[in-house]
């Protein structure tokens, strides 16, 4: 990692301890189902798809801890590959039904694993936005391509 990106990721797992106590409010309002668990999110290196930060959202079962963490390396890991690709919902083979990673730029990729990808996509793009990494149109157009209507539906009314 450049000083440049150790500088920028230093100031990200700072600004990610400030909002980390309203995560779960942050969750909470992208869910629309309550049954709805919650999982992790994860901070990982742009380049190589390396986890650095991992923070748990919500309530998971002890049973599917270690399943959330493994598809989190596998998602951040793949789109590190595809330096193009702005989501893993734009790519077929690694689209999963319970995880999501977003590029953030090139500070970082930004994933989450828990209920369904749409939710986890929604919920990255909200902390990447909470963050000052991507403004509401680069969030909704990541979404947009992903036809996640769920994101956009809350960005047009939450976020500004």
């Amino acid at each position: 990692m450049s000083a440049r990106h150790i500088f920028l990721t230093q100031a990200i797992i700072e600004d990610l301890e400030i909002i980390s106590a309203e995560q779960d409010y942050l969750f909470q309002s992208l869910c629309t189902d309550m049954r709805l668990m919650g999982g992790y999110l994860c901070l990982a290196d742009p380049k190589t798809g390396a986890p650095f930060q991992l923070i748990l959202f919500g309530s998971l079962a002890d049973d599917k801890v270690e399943e959330c963490l493994q598809l989190l390396v596998r998602q951040t890991r793949l789109l590190a590959r595809c330096a193009d690709v702005l989501s893993s919902r734009h790519l077929a083979e690694i689209s999963l039904p319970c995880a999501a990673a977003i590029r953030a730029k090139d500070i970082s990729i930004i994933a989450a694993a828990g209920p369904n990808a749409e939710l986890c996509e929604s919920f990255s793009l909200a902390i990447a936005y909470l963050l000052g990494i991507l403004d509401k149109e680069e969030s909704c157009g990541i979404a947009v391509q992903s036809n996640n209507f769920h994101f956009t539906e809350m960005a047009i009314d939450n976020l500004d």
